[in-house]
């Protein structure tokens, strides 16, 4: 995720963003292929895995697994993944509470706050 906020890929795009760029890739390039690869006639669009993996990892990274998937709903306008959406952000939030603590976002906002210059 640094290297990609350091590349500055079209401009400066912030941690949602990159939160999507990331799901999107992950989902769809190692989720996607296995599951076209042990059951093709079942597996989903390429676009499906990419929607799925950009709410999962948008909601453990900004902390809002509850607003991510309505978000996806009323964005896509596509029902036929709202259970994979659900599965996906609720397993990658709980994922990133147990190692981490809390998400990515939180923690750097406990950061800032730390280091930020306390007032008398």
């Amino acid at each position: 995720m640094e290297a990609l906020r350091r590349a500055r890929i079209g401009g400066e795009i912030g941690f949602a963003g990159l939160a999507l760029l990331a799901g999107a890739i992950v989902a769809r390039a190692a989720f996607g292929a296995a599951a076209a690869a042990a059951a093709p006639e079942v597996g989903a669009s390429a676009a499906a895995y990419s929607v799925v993996g950009m709410a999962a990892v948008a909601a453990a990274v900004l902390g809002a697994p509850i607003s991510t998937a309505p978000i996806v709903f009323e964005l896509t306008g596509k029902h036929n993944v709202a259970v994979a959406v659900m599965i996906a952000v609720a397993a990658s939030t709980l994922a990133c509470r147990r190692a981490a603590g809390a998400s990515w976002f939180a923690l750097q906002l406990a950061e800032r706050a730390a280091a930020a210059p306390r007032r008398a």
